[in-house]
């Protein structure tokens, strides 16, 4: 095996250089793998604009993944080499309140995967072996790079309170969002509504089954009353880490419903308090995904995988990293680009 390899390289704020880097050298509890898909995710387009003050370039980004176990370090894991696998890329602590109650996802010094450490925008990527997850045989590498946001959706599901019946809004129609109303389809939900402001998603939306709103042509929690006899949703996922989302989700709930928070807001939003009081509102924030929950996605990937496949919207190889970035930015015609190195 040669010692370097291609990898993208973020270098500094908008930019990113697909370059030979050396292949990582692993320690005695890490693998190397071989990458076969690599998911663009929204925060990789945060890590680009240099709003992410914790990443420090060059970084190789990436932490939505698949591959081949490619080489071992010492472990009794039940992996071996050859084995088709996908990652958890959260980096825990294992010592910090959070960590000690058994909560690391929500570690007080997590990092991640092409965040904190060097991840899978390049053709090798190292990872420590207990956060390795072997797939099932018949699983797709390209479904399989699609684990990390499904268990994002997976988990935001089991946080909250939905019953089987209830009625859910989903503000955001982006791939996490898209996932969440695909996974409160799965837990029982009887109506699932999607808004958004791009065309593209909207459709997607619609085909996928779901009553869409139109932002730019209907007032969103007017029509989220329409649909529900001036009731209310039970349930707002608010997915799209928008200042009018955190304005619309309060009026969209029924009183004494539940908002769960997904999206990520770069900034303090206004949101409408005393309304949430007088409703008895419950907010409820949703972060990554426990072991459990990745356990779960990848149970998921062959029973999902027609509706996982039409999330993928493009597929370039490596040295393409800053036009599917650039996509993902724009919010067009794209959904889940992947990177194929």
């Amino acid at each position: 095996m040669s010692k370097k390899m291609k990898a993208a390289v973020y270098v500094n704020k908008g930019k990113v250089v697909v370059k030979e880097v050396p292949i990582p050298q692993i320690g005695q509890a890490e693998a190397l793998i071989k990458v076969e898909c690599a998911g663009i995710c929204g925060t990789d387009l945060t890590i680009m604009s240099g709003n992410l003050p914790r990443v420090r370039p060059p970084l190789i980004m990436g932490h939505e993944l698949s591959g081949e176990i490619v080489e071992m370090g010492g472990g009794e894991t039940g992996l071996k080499v050859g084995d088709k696998v996908t990652v958890r890329p959260l980096l825990s602590c294992g010592k910090c309140y959070a960590c000690q109650m058994g909560w690391d996802h929500v570690c007080q010094y997590l990092r991640l995967l092409g965040i904190d450490v060097d991840g899978a925008f390049a053709e090798y990527v190292k990872a420590p072996l207990e956060t390795i997850h072997k797939l099932p045989e018949g699983v797709s590498l390209d479904l399989a790079a699609l684990t990390e946001p499904l268990a994002v959706a997976q988990h935001v599901i089991t946080v909250s309170n939905l019953k089987i019946g209830d009625k859910v809004a989903v503000i955001g129609a982006g791939p996490i969002g898209v996932l969440v109303a695909l996974m409160a389809k799965r837990g029982g939900a009887s109506k699932i509504i999607v808004s958004e402001v791009n065309e593209y998603r909207l459709e997607l939306a619609r085909t996928l089954g779901f009553t869409v709103i139109d932002v730019n042509k209907v007032d969103p929690v007017s029509r989220v009353l329409e649909l529900t006899n001036g009731i209310g949703v039970d349930v707002v996922y608010e997915v799209s880490g928008t200042a009018e989302a955190t304005l619309q989700m309060v009026d969209m709930v029924r009183i004494r419903g539940e908002i769960i928070l997904v999206g990520v807001h770069e900034k303090l939003d206004p949101m409408n308090f005393t309304r949430a009081t007088f409703k008895e509102l419950v907010l409820r924030g949703s972060r990554v995904y426990t072991k459990i929950d990745y356990s779960r996605a990848i149970e998921l990937l062959i029973p999902e995988r027609d509706n996982l496949r039409s999330l993928i919207s493009h597929r370039f190889g490596l040295e393409k990293a800053s036009k599917g970035l650039d996509l993902v930015r724009q919010r067009g015609k794209a959904m889940k680009i992947l990177l194929k190195p």
